[in-house]
């Protein structure tokens, strides 16, 4: 939201974003809990551009070709206020009915359609995802009037290595960004200003612990502190144990 601005920490993949999406589409790849989304929706706010947020976290143990009438159904609902769409039979027809779609109410318009939480585990599944969405986008810079639009995608796996050889006109339109975990210095910034806003300093010591505990990872430092708001405690037995928590419960996330 935007009323959340004062509390965002930039960096310079911001403006390697702003940069980038003013002349191409974007792949962001990274581990989770490393900011990617946040980055995505904040700049594209920041920025006042008109885009279309799609979550495919519903999809999750569907098959691939699911996904795409997601997205197909999402754009439907958002711009033409629509409850329910045709089914389309296999990909092919999806992918025909979501250009016509957009060529009907975005011709020679400017749109990001933003697409996050691909819920896919496998490698293989991964590969077919990566290699349909490319193809989507190839054909959408094929017709006559889509050439200002643009997508923007969110994962943990790299799809680079998926681009098939009669694919490769994919990067004249999308370009691939890669995120990391926060450098400490960030991550350094980030506790202290929400310290800054709960008005109490942490402990040296605790301090120190946090940094090195969530290896660079915003998500950890604000799992922590909505722990210390919710449990109303601030004594050092408590902090550690919130550490130790917070630890336990992202860790399995750490390496995805």
């Amino acid at each position: 939201d935007i009323d959340k601005e004062p509390f965002y920490i930039e960096r310079n993949e911001d403006e390697i974003f702003n940069k980038n999406v003013t002349q191409f589409g974007l792949w962001i790849h990274g581990p989770a809990g490393c900011g990617k989304s946040n980055l995505i929706i904040r700049n594209l706010i920041q920025q006042k551009r008109d885009f279309i947020q799609i979550s495919l976290a519903s999809c999750v143990g569907q098959e691939i070709e699911a996904f795409f009438k997601e997205i197909l159904y999402d754009i439907a609902s958002k711009v033409d206020g629509i409850e329910s769409q045709v089914q389309p039979n296999n990909f092919s027809e999806c992918s025909k009915l979501l250009l016509d779609l957009l060529a009907k109410k975005y011709c020679d318009k400017e749109l990001i359609i933003f697409i996050e939480e691909i819920p896919i585990s496998s490698e293989e599944n991964y590969k077919e995802f990566s290699s349909k969405m490319f193809s989507l986008l190839i054909s959408k810079n094929l017709t006559r009037g889509l050439e200002k639009i643009k997508f923007v995608l969110s994962s943990i796996n790299n799809p680079i290595k998926h681009i098939q050889i009669f694919q490769q006109k994919i990067h004249q339109q999308l370009n691939f960004l890669p995120l990391e975990f926060w450098e400490k210095e960030k991550i350094i910034s980030l506790i202290e200003l929400i310290e800054s806003e709960f008005q109490f300093s942490l402990p040296t010591d605790i301090k120190a612990d946090l940094v090195t505990s969530s290896d660079g990872s915003p998500r950890f430092i604000k799992k922590f502190f909505r722990s210390i708001y919710t449990l109303n405690k601030t004594d050092e037995n408590t902090l550690r144990f919130i550490i130790k928590e917070t630890h336990r419960e992202l860790s399995q996330y750490k390496n995805a």
